[in-house]
């Protein structure tokens, strides 16, 4: 993000963030499906949010590049964020949980 964000709307679900263990990539992709199925929405957002330096996300960059998740082995342990009712969240923890050996999930926390 760079120095200013705006809320356009609120939006009626909360946003969570909860960490994961997934042994492998698929089972990251499976939480996002489980989540879509239920009508929700989940991210994983140890692959998709970068972390900037403070010159590059002040709009200074220079020759360097940034690590990325993306760049690394597989690494189990996972942050989601997601989007809905805790309750139905958690239904959907559990399944996918249950669905596979060595998943497991933290508790949910609101984020926003």
């Amino acid at each position: 993000m760079f120095d200013e964000l705006a809320l356009l709307s609120r939006s009626p679900h909360p946003t969570w963030q909860v960490e994961v263990v997934a042994p492998a990539p698929g089972d990251s992709e499976e939480l996002v499906d489980h989540a879509r199925d239920a009508h929700l929405a989940a991210e994983d957002w140890t692959r998709s949010i970068r972390m900037l330096c403070p010159a590059c996300s002040q709009g200074r960059p220079d020759d360097h590049d940034h690590h990325t998740a993306r760049d690394e082995p597989w690494d189990e342990n996972r942050v989601f964020g997601a989007a809905g009712a805790a309750e139905q969240l958690l239904d959907v923890l559990i399944a996918w949980a249950a669905d596979a050996p060595g998943r497991s999930y933290s508790p949910l926390e609101q984020v926003l």
